[in-house]
């Protein structure tokens, strides 16, 4: 999996990925980012979580050495482009604008909805058990715009719903995502969908789903 998620889009950034995920994805390119703009999308918003998406869902051949350096030349790969597209954003974009910050809140509010709402593997990790909370909740911004995910709850099929109501309710006015926070947003995620199992139908999806937590509910 590898996708990139600015807050402002940049055309040269996007094309440096896509060029990048290309060359490193080899012949799985076409599949990954098929699968990949499905596991991003959010169709309440008529949008997807970043600009260039790939997922290879439970990805592998018959040959495990080769399936293992695929993906570490691939993770580390991405990794290189992530800090190429750094480096020249510190050298390049040096000021910003008030209408910047808003669009970069408004963004930040729209990955944390889509991470904890549709994201299958921060909420496989957080029915899992407890004990990563904070670790599981690491990629949440700092802030985000506490209206703005308030009013998506009348997006959103119930039970759903009572799921956004809840993550809102458990911000303050600010919209801080505090380490206190994380830990309150990683509990209601977790009880939400064991209150309502059947609503894990309703995340997102690659061409396959993996049998994450119920590998660990056999154990």
């Amino acid at each position: 999996m590898a996708d990139l998620n600015p807050s402002i889009i940049n055309e040269e950034d996007k094309n440096i990925f896509d060029k990048a995920i290309e060359d490193l994805a080899g012949s799985t390119y076409e599949e990954g980012v098929k699968q990949g703009n499905k596991y991003f999308n959010i169709p309440v918003l008529n949008r997807h979580r970043g600009v260039s998406h790939f997922y290879l869902e439970n990805y592998k051949t018959s040959n495990k050495e080769e399936d293992s350096s695929f993906a570490l030349k691939f993770g580390e790969g991405v990794i290189d482009t992530y800090i190429d597209i750094i480096n020249n954003a510190f050298k390049t974009r040096k000021e910003f604008s008030v209408q910047d910050i808003k669009a970069q809140l408004d963004y930040h509010t729209l990955y944390l909805f889509q991470v904890l709402t549709l994201d299958r593997g921060t909420t496989s990790g957080l029915l899992i058990h407890s004990q990563n909370d904070v670790g599981i909740m690491g990629s949440l911004p700092t802030f985000v715009n506490k209206k703005l995910l308030e009013s998506w709850s009348s997006k959103v099929e119930k039970p759903q719903d009572e799921l956004v109501k809840s993550l809102a309710n458990a911000l303050n006015t600010q919209g801080c995502v505090d380490v206190k926070t994380k830990e309150k947003l990683a509990s209601i995620v977790r009880e939400h969908y064991k209150k309502y199992p059947e609503a894990l139908s309703m995340q997102a999806s690659g061409n396959t789903i993996p049998s994450t937590v119920s590998n660990h509910e056999k154990k």
